[in-house]
């Protein structure tokens, strides 16, 4: 939730544990667990989603820096989108 400068950020490898851990880290979870009526929403793709994206970051050392933004999170069971995403890569040494 960058508007509210509400961001985390971790090292690669990230595990399941961690990515719950980094989730949990940010003053939105409040929104992402359903606040005042609003549906729960799917807490375990973006968990699943950073794990992913960690396992790639070390398959592939060539990417130096991963930015989402913005990640649009849908109700519990519907996932998550990936409306931009900027890569940085470097030729391994």
């Amino acid at each position: 939730m960058e508007v509210f400068q509400d961001v985390a950020f971790r090292l690669a490898p990230l595990t399941r544990n961690g990515a719950r851990n980094m989730v949990r880290s940010i003053k939105g979870h409040k929104l992402l667990s359903g606040f005042r009526g609003s549906p729960k929403t799917d807490i375990a793709t973006i968990e699943r989603m950073l794990v992913g994206l960690s396992d790639l970051v070390m398959d592939h050392p060539e990417i130096k820096e991963l930015d989402i933004n913005p990640l649009l999170v849908h109700p519990e069971g519907e996932g998550v989108t990936v409306a931009d995403c900027r890569f940085i890569l470097e030729t391994p040494a």
